[in-house]
Parts: structure tokens; C-alpha cells; sequence
């Protein structure tokens, strides 16, 4: 539960900060929740993939939505022919991936400075 939590504050601060950061800001929000989470290292990936895949791919779906599907269609014919939800998917991994090695990389920074608790 604590993983789909920290998943979901990924999401809306991602969400939140996308006009005032770069698109590159969702690793380091997964960072500093990775960090706080206390989690071992694969679910800390789990967690920051799963914010970052959440918060890209249904952005870019709702942006596909708005503009009809029109650039989706455009930038799917440049790399042969995918479909629009094809494009979505792959956002959305290239996002959780990136958030996913955020959270990781919180995770390790704190275990490097604090020990784990027993």
C-alpha cells in the first residue's frame, strides 16, 4: 500500500511542477520520494516506475485526446507506421523507467548515509 501511496504523490507533484521544471524533474521528485519511502531497491523502482508511467501516459493520452490524435499520428508515421497508443505506451515506460531510476537512485543515496534499521 505504502508503494501505490508514494506512487500517487509522485503523480500529482509531477503533475503539479511539469510547467515550472523540466521534464526531467520527475527523476528527482522520484529521488526525494525514494529517499523518504524507506523501501528496499526494487520497490523503490516499482514505486518511481509506476508514478512516472502513470503521470506520462496519462498525460499523453489526454493531450492525444485534445489535439484529436493528429501529432500522435504524425510522429507515428516517422518511426514506421505505430499507432497512437503504441506512442502512448512507449511514453509512459520511457517515463517510469526515468522514475523508476530516480526512486532507485533516492533509495541508494539514503542507504549510503543512513543505515538500513533493524
Amino acid at each position: 500500500m505504502k508503494i501505490f501511496i508514494y506512487s500517487l504523490i509522485i503523480a500529482i507533484l509531477g503533475y503539479l511542477l511539469r510547467d515550472l521544471t523540466p521534464w526531467w524533474s520527475i527523476a528527482i521528485i522520484a529521488g526525494i520520494a525514494g529517499a523518504l519511502a524507506r523501501l528496499s531497491g526494487i520497490r523503490a523502482f516499482f514505486m518511481g516506475f509506476l508514478g512516472a508511467a502513470l503521470l506520462w501516459g496519462v498525460y499523453t493520452f489526454f493531450v492525444n485526446m485534445q489535439n484529436e490524435g493528429t501529432l500522435a499520428s504524425k510522429i507515428g508515421e516517422l518511426f514506421g507506421n505505430m499507432s497512437p497508443i503504441g506512442l502512448i505506451l512507449i511514453t509512459a515506460l520511457l517515463g517510469g523507467f526515468i522514475g523508476g531510476m530516480g526512486a532507485l537512485t533516492g533509495q541508494l543515496g539514503r542507504s549510503l548515509f543512513l543505515p538500513p534499521r533493524r
